[in-house]
């Protein structure tokens, strides 16, 4: 099985090289900019490993409560913290953020 720390240590393995990478760029202006995770870093490391993503809503995540998810999420009036986490797993409720949590993107695992 496949843990979230794998998939996190292939988010950093892949990253572009640093004249490619919009993180790197963004670091630049504020460091707090390192912590953001964008969603096709997501979806290269998963596919790395087998773990194909559907988007799925918020709703069908509450309605399917025994699958494994990767929730993309933002800390709201924020422009720098943007992450990830598995459900369940790292968080056995959405709110990475507390009550400052937005919900971007929610991607259903499929082998």
């Amino acid at each position: 099985m496949i843990t979230t720390k794998q998939i996190s240590q292939g988010i950093q393995r892949d990253a572009p090289p640093f004249l490619f990478n919009r993180t790197s760029w963004i670091v630049m202006f504020d460091r707090k900019a390192a912590n953001i995770t964008w969603p096709s870093e997501v979806k290269t490391a998963c596919q790395k490993f087998g773990i194909k993503l559907r988007s799925v809503s918020v709703e069908y995540l509450k309605d399917h409560p025994d699958e494994i998810y990767i929730i993309l999420c933002h800390k709201s009036w924020s422009i720098y913290d943007y992450h990830w986490f598995a459900y369940p797993g790292y968080a056995n409720d959405l709110d990475f953020y507390k009550d400052a949590t937005v919900i971007d993107t929610v991607y259903l695992l499929e082998r």
